[in-house]
């Protein structure tokens, strides 16, 4: 019997493989069922303490993986929800590769957003069959953690990308700079305004008390638009 071991692929916290499967013909994928280590007690998904005891057990969810040579890799996983004290409830137990709500681990949740940086949102879920609005959602939030919120610290000049001058295709564009520092839902004179005072409004609270010289860009339109915000 051969002592080789899959094992290594799959360095879960917590967790052991049950079991694996592999479809070779039909489409080329494979399932591993993990069960929780029963040596290690379960840790609450939302403060992280370690559960003072088991509520309910069986419950099982399927996770995408990265792939595996040529095969999906799926994860059959089951857990457990626990009673937290700190959390005064019934909470889900933790998994230390896949957040509760989402339906990919963190390593592929990873090489998503990597490929984003390339690739469009489609080409992505192509390349990687994977649900369009999953890969944006993925890509939305690691950019969300990246960029965080607006901090106007330090800010000199500041270029607007588009303004839209009215609903369809028209619109005014300027390249980018180098990081982006507030991305709006969408670039209208509305937008602007609300954009300008949240950003003299951020810079007083950075710097109370002083004048900060902050160079706006006025071509075209913009010159318009931005003497009419101010």
């Amino acid at each position: 019997m051969s002592g080789l071991s899959i094992t290594q692929y799959f360095p879960f916290m917590r967790m052991k493989i049950e079991k694996q499967t592999v479809h070779h013909e039909t489409s080329r994928s494979a399932l591993i069922r993990l069960t929780p280590d029963q040596r290690y007690r379960p840790l609450c998904h939302d403060c992280g303490a370690v559960a003072a005891t088991v509520h309910s057990q069986g419950y099982r969810r399927h996770l995408r993986d990265l792939n595996l040579a040529c095969h999906q890799v799926w994860l059959e996983v089951g857990y457990r929800k626990i009673w937290c004290a700190e959390c005064n409830g019934v909470r889900v137990e933790q998994l230390s590769f896949a957040d509760a709500s989402k339906r990919v681990t963190h390593r592929l949740a990873q090489h998503i957003h990597d490929l984003c940086k390339f690739m469009t949102v489609k080409d992505v879920a192509a390349h990687l069959d994977l649900d369009p609005k999953t890969v944006k959602a993925v890509d939305k939030a690691f950019l969300e953690k990246e960029f965080g919120e607006t901090n106007a610290a330090g800010l000199r000049v500041l270029a607007i990308d588009e303004i839209a001058v009215r609903k369809g295709p028209w619109h005014y564009k300027d390249p980018i700079v180098e990081k982006p520092f507030w991305m709006p839902h969408c670039c209208t004179t509305v937008f602007i305004r609300i954009f300008i005072v949240r950003l003299f409004d951020s810079i007083m609270m950075v710097i109370p008390g002083r004048c900060v010289r902050c160079r706006l860009p006025t071509m075209r339109m913009k010159k318009l638009i931005i003497v009419k915000t101010m």
